[in-house]
C-alpha cells in the first residue's frame, strides 16, 4: 500500500500521532538526561581525549581489550564507545528514532496485513510499552539505550524479514543477522531459538535459503560474544545459585507483560474459534522468546533488563491477540463506545505521564549538573560531603512512574565511576541539604531508632568510620513490616561535627505508592570499597 499523508509509515494519521507523542516523550528524556555510571565507565579509557584533547583511538583500543578479557565484546558497547566521541544528543536522538521504529514494527507485526493501523491498537501498544516494560527507568541512560533500544529495532527487523513481512535480499539479510547476533546475546539467543522452532513446525512456510542464512548469521554473530575469554567468567559471576523454586517464582515479577500474554493466550485456547490465533507462528515465536529469556534470568538472576526483549514481544502479542479476538468476536455498539472512551482516557494518561517525566528529566539534569560541578570544584579530601537538594524515588511524583531515573546519588556504581571520570581520589558523597546541620534531635524519632525528616529522608547517629554503601532491614507501611534494602552513606554534620548515617529505603516507590513510612529498622550494614 502506498504511503500518503493519511497513511504515515502504514499507520493512520491518528495512530502516527500517538506513536510520535510517545517517541518525543522518550527522545526528550534520552537527550536531556545526564551521563551516568556506565557512561562514565566507557569514557574512562578515553579520558585523554575528553579532558586533554588527545587522540581517542589508543583509549578506544584499550577499552576493547579490557572488555575482551573482563566483560564481553558486544557490538553494542563498541558502537556506544564511538558515539561517546560525538555530542550526546546525536546518539540519543537516534535512540529516540529507535523508539519510533520499534513501536511501528510492533504495530505492523501485530496488525498483520490490515493497513493502515488504526489509533486504538496504537494507544494500547504505546501504553503497554511505556508502563509495562521492566527496567522502564534505566533505559534513559545512554549506554543502555544502545544495549536495549537499538537491538530491539534489529531483532524486530529480523523477525519481520523471517516472517516475510519485510522484503529483503539475501545478502542484506545475512548482514542484518550477523549484526543483530553480535549486538546483544540477550536478544539474539531467544530470536535464534524462536526461528528454529518455527522452521521445525512450519518448515514448508519458513525453511528457505534466506531464512536459513539469516539464522546462521545470527548464530555467527552470537558466537563472537560467546567465544571471547571473559564470557564464561561473566556467566559464572552472574550464577545466582540459591533455592530454585524461589528463583522461579521471584523472577516472574520481571515478566508481567509475559504473564499477561500467557493468561490471555490460555483463555483463547479454550475457544475453538480463537484457538488458531494462539497457535499461530507469531504467538509461538513470542512464547519461545519468553521461555528462553525467563530461563536465562533464572540461571543468572542478574537484572530486570534480561527480560526486555521477551516482554517487548509479549506486549506485541497482547495487542495481536486482542485485535484478532475483536475480528472474530466484534464488540457490541455500546461496549465499543465504552472501550473507545477508556482508550481516549488511556491516551490522556499516557501523554500526561510523558510530559511529567520530561519535566522531571529537566529537574534531574539541573540538580545533577549542580552537584557534579560542586564535587569537581571541592578540595579532593576524605569526607568532603556535598549537601544538596535532589529528587529521589520516594519524593518523585507518582505520575512520572519513576521516570527518568532517580538513583543518581543513591547508587554505588555512580560513586565509583564519577570519581574515576573526574580524576578524584575521594568519592562523591551527596547528602540531602536538610541533614547539613542536624544535631541528632531534628526529625521524628521512629520506633526503630531512626529519625525521619521527610518521608524519604532518614538518618541516625553512627560511631563507625567505615564507608557504607548499603544495608538490609525492614520498613513499616500500613501497620505491617516489609523487607527493604537501604542506601546508607555516612556524613559529618556541620552543627556538631559528629558522624551520622543518611539512610534511604531503596526501590520502595512502587511498594508504598505514596503511603507514609511508619518505621525504619536497619538490621545490618554492608561496606563497599570505593
Amino acid at each position: 500500500m502506498k504511503i500518503s499523508k493519511h497513511n504515515f509509515f502504514q499507520l493512520s494519521g491518528e495512530a502516527f500521532s500517538v506513536v510520535l507523542v510517545t517517541t518525543i516523550g522518550f527522545a526528550f528524556m534520552f537527550v536531556v538526561f545526564p551521563l551516568f555510571s556506565d557512561d562514565f565507565m566507557f569514557m574512562e579509557p578515553m579520558l585523554d581525549y575528553f579532558d586533554r584533547g588527545k587522540s581517542p583511538w589508543p583509549g578506544f583500543l584499550n577499552s576493547l581489550e579490557i572488555h575482551y578479557y573482563t566483560d564481553n565484546l558486544r557490538l553494542s558497547n563498541i558502537v556506544f564507545s564511538l558515539f561517546l566521541l560525538l555530542p550526546k544528543w546525536v546518539g540519543c536522538t537516534l535512540s529516540g528514532v529507535g523508539i519510533f521504529l520499534t513501536l511501528r514494527m510492533m504495530l505492523l507485526t501485530a496488525y498483520g496485513e490490515d493497513r493502515p493501523v488504526s489509533i486504538w491498537p496504537a494507544i494500547w501498544m504505546c501504553l503497554l510499552f511505556t508502563f509495562g516494560l521492566p527496567w522502564h527507568d534505566q533505559i534513559v541512560i545512554m549506554c543502555f539505550q544502545f544495549n536495549y533500544v537499538w537491538p530491539s529495532v534489529l531483532a524486530l527487523l529480523c523477525l519481520r524479514v523471517f516472517l516475510g513481512d519485510t522484503r529483503c535480499c539475501t545478502l542484506p539479510a545475512v548482514f542484518l543477522g550477523f549484526v543483530t547476533g553480535w549486538w546483544h546475546e540477550g536478544f539474539s539467543v531467544p530470536v535464534i531459538a524462536g526461528f528454529v522452532v518455527l522452521m521445525l513446525i512450519w518448515h514448508k512456510r519458513y525453511v528457505s535459503r534466506k531464512n536459513l542464512l539469516l539464522t546462521a548469521a545470527l548464530i555467527a554473530g552470537t558466537l563472537v560474544i560467546v567465544l571471547v575469554p571473559s564470557f564464561r567468567e561473566r556467566l559464572s559471576i552472574t550464577n545466582s545459585g540459591g533455592n530454585l523454586l524461589y528463583l522461579l517464582v521471584s523472577t516472574l515479577r520481571y515478566f508481567m507483560p509475559g504473564i499477561l500474554f500467557v493468561v490471555i493466550a490460555t483463555l483463547m485456547l479454550l475457544s475453538r474459534r480463537t484457538r488458531p490465533v494462539v497457535l499461530s507462528p507469531l504467538c509461538t515465536f513470542i512464547f519461545v522468546c519468553l521461555m528462553v529469556n525467563y530461563t536465562i534470568h533464572v540461571r543468572t538472576h542478574f537484572a530486570a533488563r534480561i527480560g526486555w526483549w521477551a516482554n517487548l514481544c509479549a506486549i506485541m502479542g497482547i495487542v495481536y491477540l486482542g485485535y484478532q479476538y475483536l475480528k472474530i468476536r466484534p464488540l457490541s455498539k455500546k461496549t465499543g463506545v465504552v472501550m473507545k472512551v477508556v482508550s481516549v482516557a488511556a491516551a490522556v494518561l499516557l501523554t500526561a505521564h510523558l510530559v511529567c517525566a520530561d519535566v522531571m528529566t529537566v529537574k534531574i539534569r539541573k540538580e545533577t549538573d549542580n552537584i557534579i560541578a560542586r564535587y569537581i570544584a571541592a578540595p579532593d579530601k576524605p569526607e568532603q560531603d556535598v549537601f544538596a537538594d535532589f529528587t529521589d524515588q520516594l519524593s518523585a511524583p507518582m505520575l512520572a512512574f519513576q521516570k527518568p531515573y532517580y538513583n543518581l546519588f543513591t547508587y554505588n556504581w555512580q560513586y565509583i565511576h564519577t570519581k574515576r571520570r573526574y580524576g578524584k581520589k575521594n568519592t562523591i558523597t551527596t547528602i540531602p541539604s536538610q541533614l547539613e546541620y542536624v544535631d541528632g534531635t531534628q526529625g521524628e524519632l521512629l520506633p526503630g531508632g531512626v529519625r525521619r525528616v521527610t518521608n524519604s529522608i532518614y538518618y541516625a547517629p553512627i560511631d563507625s568510620k567505615e564507608e557504607y554503601c548499603g544495608g538490609n532491614g525492614k520498613i513499616m507501611v500500613h501497620g505491617r513490616y516489609i523487607p527493604s534494602s537501604f542506601y546508607c552513606s555516612p556524613f559529618i554534620s556541620k552543627a556538631d561535627g559528629k558522624r551520622y548515617l543518611y539512610i534511604f529505603p531503596a526501590n520502595m516507590a512502587f511498594r508504598t505508592f505514596g503511603a507514609p513510612i511508619e518505621d525504619v529498622v536497619l538490621e545490618d550494614l554492608s561496606i563497599f570499597n570505593y
